[in-house]
């Protein structure tokens, strides 16, 4: 449900999405994840009605990845990338906020 969310708020403003993978066919484990949060200056990660917003530096990287990783084992959906930045999961004020 939050991805076919996510693409409602993003399709509404100005963004649109260039590429798209399923994550059911995509895995990106733990070492993957890492290497794509320090490929950004920013990982910004929804946390029920909050998010946390944190550079991807080694001090980070146990919450970063803890609050990034699904039950599966995989990165969550969706996890978008915006300029710099890398956003992970979904709410839809910090979307709005982000995409407005």
């Amino acid at each position: 449900m939050s991805t076919s969310k996510a693409r409602e708020v993003l399709g509404s403003g100005k963004h649109t999405v260039v590429e798209e993978e399923d994550a059911k066919k995509t895995r990106y484990d733990v070492d993957a994840v890492w290497e794509l949060m320090k490929r950004h200056e920013k990982v910004i990660i929804a946390k029920a009605k909050s998010w946390i917003d944190l550079a991807p530096v080694e001090e980070n990287k146990q919450v970063l990845l803890k609050e990034a990783m699904g039950r599966s084992g995989n990165l969550r959906a969706p996890s978008v990338v915006v300029g710099k930045h890398l956003v992970v999961g979904f709410n839809e004020a910090m979307y709005r906020e982000i995409f407005g």
